[in-house]
């Protein structure tokens, strides 16, 4: 996002049109100058976290959880996303805080309240407008119903806030309208059930449909790991009347048990210190709300598994930190035993979270250090690379101000191929992309990954060639290849 904003990496300009995120938040990241060579997308995304962190202990303060409970449980989950930002997380977790302060405001009915709470959703939406939908639609049950009714003032702040978002969602479509946008937004409907729903599984069970539209095996699994640089495969008209004709994915055979997949995110690692300190606490504080949070939340995972794919970390993590601390939102138990306890769990929930995440950290740096020491290395052109073989969250770190290697030119062969800020696009438009170089004898510098032979037989079954790869780079984190279609 930051790439796009400012126009460097895979960007060949910058552009408020994230894609991914509403136009007004790339407007306002840009209009942030940059600070000591950190630029303002960074700025504004690890002050938003900071800002939601203050936010969420303040909260909870206020509804009775107590400053050293509600202290612990801030800190168990904004650990991971200050340590490794990524706006889904960001936006999850600003719309879980808004649930919170509305009730803060309708215990107390302050104003400032209320604003923040509004402000705190809207940042959400803006960011990640998905996500904000379903962390609320899962928070449903903790959102203060009857301040609906009897406080105008939560009423005024709501309806406010709807006509905003609404207005937000108007510009934000109205910002991709453009001619220039026309194509990829034809190939971003069209890929999506290929690359980020597991449609090619299905679709190369079908060889008839293939058949009909002229596809092979290896140009349904090129879709999947979204190879869009070849406009005859990445045909959107093609692939939208393919899965037309094999219809609903999630009537596909097979397909309840990724419902259940779904759940398998609940015992990641990263995720279980907040799942069975979530179960404990309800357990100790129960209350009918948290609990049918927990039932909202086990049903959105279930059919977004179902209906287009297990929930990945990202996705999942804003959830499971509302989970969290729902029982927190009616403060602490009457025993003094059981307030004791309940610290008890927050503070065994801390060490083990540390335990997972020190080691991550640590590792995490290091590993930043050699692919950025890799990439200073690059070949003094335009680097290739497909989908996430090049390893943009290390290399462009969140705080990084290394002039040196935003100056980096990265032709991206995933969904951003065909957009129009893109180097792909760029390079293509002037006769220098992939297509138009790989035949050349000295072939195009391109990141190894482990769909290189996709690649071997995409070369031979639409170019009747024979792909040819030299190494030029061979180093510990990024291998890139000198690569032709002969």
């Amino acid at each position: 996002m930051s790439m796009v904003a400012h126009g460097y990496g895979l960007a060949a300009h910058s552009s408020p049109n994230l894609v991914y995120s509403n136009v007004l938040w790339g407007h306002l990241v840009r209009a942030i100058p940059p600070i000591n060579g950190v630029l303002g997308y960074s700025l504004a995304a690890m002050a938003t976290l900071v800002i939601t962190s203050w936010m969420l202990f303040y909260f909870l303060v206020r509804l009775g959880a107590g400053y050293l409970p509600s202290l612990l449980a801030m800190i168990l989950i904004m650990a991971r996303p200050i340590l490794f930002p990524q706006f889904t997380f960001t936006a999850g977790l600003l719309t879980a805080t808004a649930i919170i302060g509305w009730r803060v405001h309708t215990k107390y009915g302050d104003l400032g309240s209320l604003v923040a709470a509004c402000l705190l959703a809207l940042g959400g939406f803006l960011i990640r407008g998905e996500e904000f939908f379903l962390v609320l639609g899962v928070g449903l049950p903790l959102l203060p119903w009857k301040a609906l009714w009897h406080q105008r003032s939560m009423r005024i702040g709501l309806i406010i806030l709807a006509l905003v978002i609404t207005s937000a969602a108007a510009l934000d479509l109205q910002a991709y309208n453009a001619p220039e946008w026309k194509f990829f937004n034809e190939l971003n409907s069209a890929r999506t059930p290929f690359a980020d729903y597991d449609g090619g599984k299905y679709l190369k069970q079908r060889p008839d449909i293939l058949a009909r539209y002229g596809y092979s095996d290896n140009d349904i699994d090129l879709l999947s790991c979204k190879f869009f640089v070849d406009t005859s495969v990445a045909n959107p008209k093609a692939m939208s009347a393919m899965m037309a004709e094999l219809g609903p994915l999630y009537l596909q055979k097979g397909r309840l048990a990724s419902g259940f997949e779904g759940f398998k995110g609940l015992v990641a690692p990263q995720m279980l210190p907040l799942y069975f300190g979530g179960l404990l606490l309800l357990c100790l504080i129960p209350h009918w709300s948290a609990a049918l949070t927990w039932v909202f939340c086990l049903t959105a995972l279930f059919m977004t598994g179902w209906v287009f794919r297990p929930c990945p970390l990202r996705v999942c993590l804003p959830l499971m930190s509302l989970l969290f601390v729902a029982p927190l939102l009616w403060g602490r138990p009457a025993s003094a035993v059981l307030r004791r306890i309940a610290l008890g769990i927050l503070i065994a929930t801390f060490i083990w979270k540390a335990y997972i995440l020190i080691p991550q950290g640590i590792l995490s740096k290091k590993i930043l250090a050699r692919a950025q020491d890799d990439a200073r290395h690059f070949p003094r052109e335009t680097i290739f690379s497909w989908g996430t073989t090049f390893p943009s969250e290390l290399v462009f770190p969140v705080l990084s101000n290394d002039t040196q290697l935003r100056n980096i030119r990265w032709y991206s062969m995933n969904v951003f191929t065909h957009a129009p800020f893109s180097v792909a696009t760029a390079d293509t438009k002037a006769g220098r992309g992939l297509l138009d170089r790989w035949h050349e004898e000295k072939g195009v510098p391109i990141i190894q990954s482990a769909w290189t032979p996709m690649l071997e037989t995409y070369c031979r079954e639409h170019w009747d060639g024979e792909l040819q790869g030299t190494p030029v780079q061979q180093r510990l984190i990024i291998t890139v290849q000198k690569m032709r279609c002969a």
